[in-house]
């Protein structure tokens, strides 16, 4: 949240940090968001999101809440977009790595390699369903749009 509190000023958004420790958490947390009359999600997470994404994008479309999150799968699943790495610039960072690793390189002198390239998928059907247009720029440059 820390990284995301200077462009949360920058862009005027109002940022409000809502924490879900288990999918038992994500009703309570969807009320919450209702109740504070929040208008979008920016959906950061690892595994418990990855895992419960079906019934976060369903939330996010029953609450009428533009979701953007790191998975594209959430996106095929009706969230409305997801900006994320390249999984395959992922994959190859990691095998090369892996091959320093085997040829004896001490993992603490490998440097950390951050992903250069970031994929944008958008979903016109829940974009149609919140009553939103994504400008043609945006489509333009979307990785995936899914119809």
């Amino acid at each position: 949240m820390k990284s995301l509190e200077p462009w949360g000023h920058q862009l005027r958004v109002e940022l409000w940090p809502i924490e879900v420790e288990a999918a038992q958490g994500l009703d309570r947390a969807f009320l919450e968001i209702s109740g504070n009359q929040i208008k979008a999600l920016l959906i950061i997470g690892g595994a418990l999101i990855f895992a419960n994404r079906k019934r976060i994008a369903e939330l996010a479309l029953q609450h009428r809440l533009a979701s953007c999150g790191n998975f594209r799968e959430t996106v095929e699943l009706g969230g409305l977009a997801s900006i994320s790495p390249s999984f395959s610039e992922l994959s190859a960072i990691g095998a090369r790595i892996t091959a320093k690793i085997i040829e004896g390189a001490n993992p603490g002198d490998i440097p950390v390699q951050q992903p250069t390239r970031y994929q944008v998928h958008l979903n016109l059907k829940t974009a149609k369903a919140l009553g939103l247009t994504i400008p043609p720029m945006l489509l333009a440059r979307a990785d995936e749009v899914i119809e």
